[in-house]
């Protein structure tokens, strides 16, 4: 009996469908299709990685100037309402005087000029504006305060509805000093 060896034995060529089979059953050739696809792909890959490496060498265009100017007039909220609150509390100690008809409250007349101010450089986002804003803190918490322990200390305070409105406007204005001077703090990066 002869054993015949297979190993060697070349796939016929025939028709279409045989040669297609015989491709699918012969183990060389579909190694290296396959790792033909595989190294396509593995210059595509690096291929992709270079440009990535070139783009990232690449300095970044700079914005037009019409983009940056419309971020740069954003208010956050926060600095709103301070410069409001301290308007508010600049007309506060402005009036107040006047309506007491006591004139020899000249600090009164400071603390509300320069609160009007600070409004101003508040609303505009000027670093100035944050430093004045700051400063006047402990201005608009001593003068209500050191006032209301004076009131505080007269008899019968608390039967005057006058009297007890005008406590309650410092209570007001304490209140309001405290939350302008916190927002204020909170929005420091804002300023320019």
């Amino acid at each position: 009996m002869e054993v015949q060896d297979n190993s060697r034995v070349k796939p016929r060529r025939g028709k279409a469908g045989d040669s297609a089979r015989s491709h699918q059953h012969n183990p060389k050739s579909a190694d290296y299709s396959s790792s033909q696809v595989e190294c396509k792909a593995y210059f595509v890959r690096l291929r992709g990685l270079r440009q990535i490496r070139e783009m990232s060498k690449q300095t970044p265009k700079q914005e037009p100037k019409e983009e940056t100017a419309g971020a740069a007039s954003f208010r956050p909220v926060g600095l709103s309402i301070s410069s409001f609150f301290y308007a508010l509390s600049g007309v506060y100690y402005l009036v107040y005087p006047l309506v007491a008809a006591d004139t020899s409250v000249w600090p009164l007349y400071v603390i509300g000029g320069a609160s009007l101010l600070g409004s101003f450089g508040v609303f505009k986002t000027a670093r100035w504006g944050l430093w004045l804003g700051l400063l006047l803190f402990p201005l608009q918490i001593v003068a209500p305060a050191f006032t209301l322990l004076m009131v505080l200390s007269y008899p019968g305070v608390w039967q005057q509805p006058i009297a007890i409105a005008f406590v309650a406007s410092l209570f007001v204005l304490m209140f309001f000093a405290s939350l302008t001077f916190l927002l204020v703090l909170d929005k420091r990066r804002s300023f320019n």
